[in-house]
């Protein structure tokens, strides 16, 4: 009886090893879903769902600009070959980040929203980082993006993440990173 313990113990400890390294495997090939245990819940970064995200992705858009008008910028970004990635926490959509390459060496992220109740989780700093090495992957060189002059939150965040502020006219400051 013994033994049959010992067998079972190691056929689980070589089926964790072998589920563990093909999930780094997955990850390291950006196929979605990524999942990871973060202060005991479960978070997932993954590919945007119509119909499983449109209503949260509104909410969350309504949090951070003009509610209305959100339907009609899914519909934009959807159309414009952007990437889409939202963020679970506990299956519930805790924010997401839109992003495309512009050209052959530069990316843009278009929007990171997270839900106002996960501010200072690092759930940001995850979307973000997610999103600067798929645009890397696909040959991006230099990532920009754009932060409303009035948000000094948003600005003091990016800059700590390495991105550089550039001369903007008007409301919109663009920040980039080049990439190494």
């Amino acid at each position: 009886m013994q033994f049959k313990k010992i067998i079972s113990l190691a056929f689980l400890a070589s089926f964790a090893i072998a589920f563990v390294a093909s999930s780094l495997l997955l990850s390291k090939t950006g196929i979605l879903p990524q999942c990871w245990m973060h202060l005991g819940r479960q978070v997932c970064i993954e590919q945007y769902n119509h119909d499983r995200d449109q209503q949260g992705f509104m909410e969350l858009f309504a949090q951070h600009h003009n509610a209305l008008g959100a339907w009609d910028f899914e519909e934009e970004l959807v159309s414009h070959e952007h990437t889409i990635n939202v963020l679970r926490v506990k299956n519930q959509l805790a924010g997401f980040i839109v992003y495309k390459m512009l050209d052959d060496f530069h990316g843009h992220v278009d929007l990171l929203a997270i839900d106002k109740q996960c501010h200072g989780c690092g759930y940001g700093h995850t979307l973000l980082t997610h999103a600067m090495n798929e645009l890397k992957n696909a040959g991006a060189q230099t990532i920009s993006l754009k932060v409303y002059d009035d948000n000094e939150k948003a600005k003091r965040f990016y800059t700590n993440i390495g991105f550089t502020p550039k001369d903007s006219p008007g409301c919109l400051i663009e920040y980039a990173i080049k990439l190494a």
